[in-house]
């Protein structure tokens, strides 16, 4: 285990400062299993400013941004489990611009920093009272719960880049639902993910849109933590469930 800790810590030096177009598929792993392993943390890319992105999807696989005017390795986070889950698919409509096909979707076959809430929402949705962005699996789970309980005045807008941070896209879904609530949430711990990245640059975006200050960005997450997961299975499960019906659940998030 020490020799595997210390070769992350070379690969992360190395991906943070290399100026190189290189792509890393990380595992993302926050199961609960283990409280010494070695699981990738995105808050140490982010304060590198090290392009990130987050997978969910086989298309976005296949339509990785790799064109830019500027060299910097991309990180591809994400868990293995994703490989068996029944909704991390894609139509065939999302490898080409052919209409017809289940799914076609109007923004074409490009990459997309974020994608918006897949319920049939118009340019303006005074009806929805919280808007949550998040990033990773988490997305499964909370759209779950949000059929479980008919939740219907709730959004879920899925980050797929986080750096550089998609500011259009962002002001672009905060004028879409203007009396919604704000809410980042994430399954890792609160110093860990990408909690402590997207909060400013979250507050940049609405505050060009008066959408108030810092303190209306509400967190939904695990709290701030040393390892990086319990180690138990069965608590981590429950604080899973937990984070997610808060995340729903009408109950104001304070």
């Amino acid at each position: 285990m020490t020799e595997a800790l210390g070769a992350w810590v070379l690969l992360y030096r190395w991906l943070c400062e290399a100026r190189v177009a290189a792509t890393r598929m990380a595992k993302l792993c926050v199961n609960g299993s283990q409280s010494f392993g070695v699981a990738l943390r995105a808050s140490r890319f982010l304060q590198k400013r090290g392009f990130i992105d987050y997978q969910r999807l086989p298309s976005r696989v296949a339509m990785l941004p790799l064109h830019r005017d500027f060299r910097k390795p991309l990180i591809v986070m994400a868990p293995k489990n994703l490989l068996r889950h029944k909704d991390c698919k894609s139509n065939l409509s999302e490898f080409d611009d052919v209409q017809g096909h289940p799914g076609f979707d109007k923004q074409g076959t490009r990459f997309k920093r974020l994608i918006k809430d897949q319920n049939d929402h118009s340019d303006l949705e005074e009806g929805i009272r919280r808007l949550v962005l998040c990033s990773g699996k988490v997305y499964y789970e909370l759209d779950d719960e949000r059929k479980k309980v008919g939740a219907s005045d709730v959004a879920i807008c899925r980050v797929e880049q986080l750096c550089p941070f998609p500011y259009d896209l962002i002001q672009r879904e905060l004028k879409r639902y203007p009396n919604a609530e704000i809410v980042w949430c994430q399954e890792e711990a609160m110093n860990m993910g990408a909690y402590s990245y997207i909060t400013p640059r979250l507050w940049t975006a609405m505050r060009s849109l008066g959408r108030g200050d810092m303190e209306d960005i509400k967190y939904v997450g695990r709290g701030p933590s040393a390892a990086t997961a319990t180690g138990f299975y069965t608590f981590h499960v429950k604080e899973q469930a937990e984070l997610v019906q808060k995340a729903i659940g009408k109950e104001p998030i304070s």
